[in-house]
């Protein structure tokens, strides 16, 4: 999911497409699979991350990636500002080019290792949706009032977009009656970016 901060930064910054042509590579349209919010508060942290993986490198991720990127409060509000269309559009657009222009769809091959996260990590997971909430928008979001009950370091073996053999580091947290969350970076550059 390298990919995802860089789409993640096209959404934020509103950026057009760009509109040169390249032969299509990718003969199947990858497409995400739904995840209820029932599914994603009821699953394992495996299963979400295999999940927000796919639909990173699906045509029509959007939806699916947005619900593992923020807590609830921020989608309902995107929702509610009438955004959340927009920025969903804007996500599918920037992945679907991307697939298009790549020789293999990145696979998980193995995870493997899985990894507790320290109090002091949770802690900065609920500062990094803080911030990350605000470049969206404005509820008055507060560190404490995210209750993250658990989190891990997931590192795993994968097959790149060009075929090659390649690793994946991504944090995945539990908010309560929310479900699994990613972040998309290491623990320990979530503690030093994000800590207190």
């Amino acid at each position: 999911m390298k990919r995802m901060i860089a789409a993640l930064a096209a959404v934020m910054l509103a950026v057009t497409p760009m509109t040169g042509c390249r032969k299509e590579r990718i003969n199947d349209k990858p497409t995400a699979d739904s995840v209820s919010d029932e599914e994603r508060i009821s699953e394992d942290c495996q299963k979400a991350y295999r999940q927000m993986f796919a639909a990173n490198y699906a045509y029509d991720g959007g939806e699916v990636c947005y619900e593992y990127m923020f807590p609830k409060i921020v989608v309902n509000e995107l929702r509610r500002s009438g955004r959340y269309d927009d920025l969903i559009s804007t996500f599918n657009d920037s992945q679907r080019m991307f697939v298009q222009n790549i020789q293999n769809i990145p696979q998980i091959n193995e995870i493997t290792e899985q990894k507790e996260l320290t109090d002091s990590q949770l802690t900065a997971a609920s500062n990094y949706f803080v911030k990350s909430a605000a470049e969206f928008v404005s509820v008055g979001l507060d560190p404490a009032g995210i209750n993250i009950t658990s989190g891990y370091e997931l590192r795993s073996s994968i097959t790149d977009q060009n075929g090659n053999a390649d690793t994946d580091t991504e944090c995945l947290v539990y908010i309560e009656d929310d479900g699994w969350k990613v972040i998309s970076m290491s623990a320990e550059k979530l503690e030093a970016r994000y800590k207190e």
